[in-house]
């Protein structure tokens, strides 16, 4: 029987560009991070299409602006960025402790409603 079937070889791991973002998008998405991620990419795809000059010229416009006090509202969009992403860090742990309240309340109630009638699979081998 098992002389019939073709062995299929496994796919590389593919350590490409696109498999790199793909992994980091994945992993920003996870985190609550996705606006930072993308933003990051988008600043990077630009600065890599512009000539070198224009990047100099930026690098002191950028400068010469926050010497002027005149990219306040940069600074508050990071801040508002910031207090997002420690807004969502909250809410995932305030989630997870709140599921895990909640699977605790059901595995009792499980417990006492069915502990007569089901064997426990606790010390089984098939048990993790």
């Amino acid at each position: 029987m098992s002389g019939n079937r073709q062995h299929q070889a496994k796919k590389p791991i593919s350590a490409g560009l696109y498999s790199m973002l793909q992994t980091v998008l994945l992993a920003s998405i996870e985190k609550g991070q996705f606006a930072v991620a993308v933003l990051s990419v988008i600043i990077v795809v630009m600065l890599l299409k512009m000539p070198s000059a224009d990047v100099g010229q930026l690098a002191f416009k950028l400068l010469d602006s926050v010497q002027k006090a005149a990219a306040l509202g940069y600074g508050l969009a990071v801040a508002v960025l910031i207090a997002w992403m420690l807004h969502a860090r909250a809410l995932r742990g305030m989630f997870d402790r709140e599921l895990a309240r909640v699977t605790e309340e059901r595995n009792l109630a499980q417990a006492r409603c069915l502990s007569s009638h089901i064997r426990s699979s606790e010390g089984s081998p098939w048990s993790t």
